[in-house]
Order: C-alpha cells, then structure tokens, then sequence
C-alpha cells in the first residue's frame, strides 16, 4: 500500500496545525461557521465539556466516485494519529471485502489530542448527533458522507448527509485533509510512497508540499499563490503518458508483493506563466531563485536521478522492456491511426466534410491526436511514433490507393467511406506482451452468427521493433479495410 507518514520525527516534518494551510485560519472560518448558522437560526454550537477529548472516529465521503475517502482517528490523553486513506470494496468468496490504501498520517503527543478536541468542538461535532440531511430534489450528483465518533465521557455521535451537511463540516473536513496530506519541506527531499526523491537544498523550508492517494506535488507557495515545481505519480497499471519531454520514467519498486511504477513530471518552460510579471512580483528572494532555477536553469535532469527506495525492492528504469500498459497503448494507437485512415466516415462527427471531383472527403482525425493534423507531413511525423518508417511508407501507399489525401483549408482530408456492417472481424483484446511481438485476439464471426455477433476469435501476433530513437514500434501490422482481412 502506498503511504506516506507524518510523524513529528519523520523526514517530512511538520509542527503539529501550526504550519497546516487549513489551521492558520481556522478560527476565522469556525467564527465565519457559526455566524452564518446563527444568522439561519437552525444551530446551536454544542461545545465539547471540558476535559472531554475524542477517541476514535470516522468520516467517510463519497464523491461520486468507486473509492470513498475515508479519515480515521484515535486519541488518548498521551496523544494519538489521524489518517487519510482510499477505500474501494471488492466482491470476494465471502462477501464484499474493503481494500484500503492509506496515504496520509499525522501524530503527536497530548497536545495532539487537545487540539483534536478543540477542532472538534469549535466544529461543532456534539451538535451533529442524529443529523441525517436528505438530498435535496433536483440534485443528482455531488457528495455525501457518513460520520461516527466517540468521545472520552462514553458518549457517541453519528450523522449522515447527501448534499445537505450539519453546520461545520466543510471546515472539519477540509481540515483533516489539510493536515494528513500538506505541510512545509524541512528537508531537501521528498519521501513518498516508499522511495525518496533528493531535491535541491534551497527548497528545503520554502517549498510545500501536498500528496493524494498516489501523486505527490512539490510547489512553491507564498500567500494563496503557488507554482507547481513537480509532479511524482505512483501506479499500478504501469507508467503514466510519457508524451511530454519533462516526464521521467523512474523505475519500478516492488513492495509487499506488489508493484508500482513511478514516473516523475518536472514543470518546465514552456509553461510562460510560471514566470509571469505577477508571479515574479509576489515571490521574492529565495522563493524567485527556486523558480528560476527549476524552470531555466539545468537542475531537472539532476532530480530525475537522485531517486532511492526506503521500502522494497527498486528497480531503475532502463527503457529496454515492453510493458503491458505500454503495449496496450501502442495497440490502440496504431489501430485508431488505421481506423482514421481505412474506415474514417464510421466516425463523422463534429469533422468536416468536403466533396471534390464527385468523392467525398472527411477531415482526418485519430482518438489520439489531440491537435489538428494539417498535412501529410504531420500524418506520418505522428505515424513514426507507433510504426516503422518503412511500414509508414506501405500503410500510405495503400491509403493512396483507395482515395488518398487531400489537403485543404488548413486540414487533411481522407475518404469519406463506411466500413460495412458485415465485416467478419469484431473487437480485439490485447492478450500478451513480448518485446518482439504482440498477441491479440480478435472477435470472428462463426457460421450461424448474427449481424452483430462474433462468437469465434482468432490470435494474431503483430511483429515489434526498436526505431532509431529506440522507441517500441509496430514493423507490421493488420488492418480492416472494408469487409476482409488484409496484411499491409
């Protein structure tokens, strides 16, 4: 399980709600709270008794989501911890079992548990008891949560809510939140998810930094202004996009039978507003210094290196392996490029069309080319990136001979043609990844099928290889064009 620790002695030190962006002003919005609750006259503040401390409880919030966020505490009069974590349940041999992944945690000694106390009580949490807000008509989405807790004097609260909340719930939650996953970098590093990033000394005590479930950002802060220095990503399901040249595949850690893999996103230039006149007026000193250094000076690739585990077993990433998630990806892209190119009037809307010499044209677009491809030139750049040059080559020439390109307007245009609904080829799943190879299968029409069945499959296998720039890429590939199978 990813998790990051926030304990008083721990590398990311934080003085326990002194230096908690949600504490600084708390009591102002607790005073703004119960303000706005006595203008409504629908509260009464219910202070806890003095002495009483709470226990234990928990707050769980839905939004809108497969994974409720849940916030757990235990207290004693010598202190106690708070945690963030994810839960998501899952159907097991006995039932729905909930699988936690805890991210955040703070701890401290009695003072703890007063403070505690006292966030519960300026709150209002003993006013909750039996609250049970119904939705409001005409709301269909949004956020509910549930809430038990238990207090030293034996007694209990619990409520619950729909888009309708007892009188400070904002400010508890959000507080939970602020102080399990924010607070100053003391050091100059990041500890998150079992390994350690080394940062730059200067950043240590003028950065902040904020983590969820599995991304971790570092940023400079001064006021409510921030600029995001980098973004640290934890995954499952295999390393995030890598499309952008600032993000770094680090390496894979394996932890408790498990693994992640962990990319690394440095916020650049390219981004012009990083250094904005406003922004270059607000931070000053020390502050400026680390954005002009992470964003023009050379310190990014350093950081990209400097990163260790501190809990199982790390492996650096070498480049030379065809991931799952990667392979997946490929496949997709390569067929989207195909479908664009042989059965690109099955997916005519919001596109152009246009109608020259008798034939129509429609404007090329691929699921995955988020920007508008103005030539042919642009066409094969992107193709490059999924097939080998010569199979680009072989891919356009056959594309030429069913209608070709035009280009026009500022598009590229390709034929305007419906697959028919006959084909004998359905859907495909990606089964296997080698470096050398994919195997998919493919849904195939059997004998006695529907129009819309396929109740047979058929495996391929589509040949892989390394291009010049040592990028995974498709040597052949197979395409659907109009009714039958063809080998380009």
């Amino acid at each position: 399980m990813i998790i990051c620790n926030l304990e008083e002695n721990g590398g990311n030190k934080m003085s326990v709600f002194d230096k908690l962006f949600g504490m600084k002003d708390l009591d102002k919005r607790v005073k703004e709270m119960n303000a706005a609750a006595a203008k409504k006259g629908s509260v009464k503040h219910s202070p806890l008794p003095e002495g009483v401390y709470v226990v234990n409880f928990e707050l769980s919030v839905n939004n809108c989501s497969a994974e409720l966020e849940v916030y757990l505490g235990e207290m004693n009069e010598e202190g106690g911890k708070v945690v963030s974590l994810m839960r998501r349940s899952r159907y097991g041999e006995n039932g729905y079992i909930d699988e936690d992944k805890p991210f955040g945690k703070i701890s401290g000694g009695s003072e703890f548990t007063k403070k505690m106390a006292k966030l519960f009580s300026d709150c209002n949490v003993y006013g909750w008891a039996g609250f049970h807000g119904a939705n409001p008509p005409g709301v269909l989405d949004g956020t509910s949560m549930s809430f038990k807790a238990e207090f030293s004097d034996g007694s209990r609260v619990s409520a619950s809510g729909s888009n309708n909340f007892p009188a400070g719930y904002h400010v508890l939650k959000n507080a939970l939140a602020e102080m399990t996953t924010r607070g100053i970098l003391e050091k100059a590093e990041l500890e998150y998810g079992g390994i350690v990033l080394k940062l730059p000394d200067e950043w240590a005590g003028n950065t902040r930094f904020s983590f969820s479930s599995d991304i971790a950002v570092v940023e400079v802060v001064e006021g409510k202004d921030s600029v995001a220095l980098l973004r640290l990503e934890i995954s499952e399901s295999g390393y995030r996009d890598d499309s952008e040249n600032v993000r770094y595949r680090l390496g894979r850690l394996i932890k408790d039978g498990e693994e992640f893999f962990v990319s690394l996103y440095l916020y650049g230039p390219m981004d012009s507003g990083y250094l904005s006149a406003k922004n270059k007026n607000v931070f000053k000193d020390e502050k400026l210094d680390i954005l002009k250094a992470a964003f023009e000076g050379d310190s990014r690739d350093v950081i990209a290196q400097t990163v260790s585990a501190v809990e199982g077993e790390w492996f650096a990433e070498k480049g030379d392996t065809l991931y799952y998630s990667d392979g997946r990806a490929l496949f997709d892209k390569s067929r989207s490029i195909i479908l664009s190119l042989f059965a690109g009037g099955d997916y005519p809307s919001g596109r152009l069309v246009l109608e020259k010499d008798g034939k129509k044209y429609i404007s090329y677009s691929c699921t995955y080319d988020r920007n508008r491809l103005r030539t042919l030139d642009d066409l094969k750049c992107r193709m490059h990136k999924v097939f080998t040059e010569e199979l680009t080559g072989r891919i356009i020439a056959c594309a030429e001979k069913t209608g070709g390109f035009i280009e026009e307007n500022g598009y590229l245009y390709v034929p305007y043609e419906k697959t028919p609904s006959d084909s004998p080829y359905g859907n495909s799943q990606l089964k296997e990844v080698k470096n050398d190879h994919l195997i998919v299968s493919v849904r195939k029409k059997a004998e006695g099928d529907g129009k819309y069945d396929y109740s047979s499959a058929e495996i391929f296998e589509f040949p892989i290889t390394r291009n010049e720039d040592g990028r995974f890429v498709f040597s052949d590939f197979y395409g659907w064009d109009a009714n039958q199978k063809t080998t380009l």
